[in-house]
């Protein structure tokens, strides 16, 4: 335990909320339903990632980036093709 106190303590390191394990800061790709085109990708946004439960979470700077993003009317970086697969069919 005193490990866990001691990394938690030190830059870029957190403990996590729900499990109490080590969160490390990290950029992860984000999918947000959409209401123009279905989903959207935001890739590279800051988190903190718990390195045991996989807990991820944002700051409120960053959430409001995300949120104006997704308002504003300009285009995105790429768009990608998505595959969709029908369970209901033989596959």
């Amino acid at each position: 335990m005193a490990d866990r106190k001691e990394h938690a303590s030190m830059p870029g390191w957190s403990t996590c909320a729900v499990c109490g394990g080590l969160c490390d800061e990290r950029a992860v790709s984000l999918a947000l339903p959409s209401s123009a085109s279905g989903y959207a990708l935001f890739r590279n946004v800051p988190a903190e990632v718990c390195t045991v439960c996989g807990e991820t979470r944002f700051t409120l700077s960053t959430t409001g980036r995300v949120l104006a993003a997704m308002r504003r009317a300009s285009h995105p970086d790429a768009v990608a093709v998505v595959p969709v697969y029908d369970l209901n069919r033989d596959i």
